[in-house]
């Protein structure tokens, strides 16, 4: 699942135009992904590790720690903590998927619905007022933060810098203000 992400998000960005401001993969998260999955294992395999040894130290019987023999089953506690910890583990994978599943509705949503306003054109009048009402709020609340004398070429392409570049300054808060005011 991670690798398909990051491989829409490769194609986004060399399908996207020079110059675009949009990233494909924020790799700072991909890192730490990628670090996650690695370290992960390594941390489970001392932990059993650990687990066994204090095991042994704990349960003197050295019985336990070799194959039953014939067919001679486990001990009754044995089996039932095998039982409990097998149900865990099944538990465990389970919230887990449920988890996976909810994260790619939400990526298909974050990624559908935007696209559905894009090439909706002729939405309903009672949107387009909330969206004129909502535009108008922002540009007066970021009014509160405009320094005075500070003018901006280009609003857009100062915007779009602002989201390549992760950076926010006092040019931004007056692009963006700008900009919204063209697009209302």
């Amino acid at each position: 699942m991670v690798g398909s992400i990051i491989g829409v998000g490769l194609a986004n960005q060399f399908m996207a135009p020079a110059g675009s401001a949009t990233s494909g993969v924020d790799w700072s998260q991909a890192t730490n992904v990628g670090t996650t999955l690695l370290v992960s294992p390594i941390i489970g395999f001392f932990a059993a590790a650990i687990l066994l040894y204090a095991m042994k130290l704990l349960v003197r019987n050295p019985a336990l720690y070799e194959a039953p023999k014939g067919n001679t089953p486990p001990p009754w506690w044995i089996r039932a903590l095998l039982i409990f910890t097998c149900t865990g583990v099944s538990f465990a994978h389970g919230s887990n998927d449920g988890q996976k599943g909810m994260g790619l509705i939400m990526l298909i949503l974050i990624g559908v619905v935007p696209t559905a306003y894009a090439l909706n054109r002729t939405p309903d009048i009672n949107y387009l007022e909330a969206y004129k009402s909502a535009s108008v709020s922002v540009e007066q609340a970021l009014g509160k933060y405009v320094k005075p004398g500070i003018t901006v070429p280009d609003a857009k392409v100062a915007v779009q810098d602002a989201v390549r570049t992760r950076t926010w300054n006092d040019q931004t808060t007056v692009a963006l203000q700008t900009y919204i005011h063209n697009t209302t």
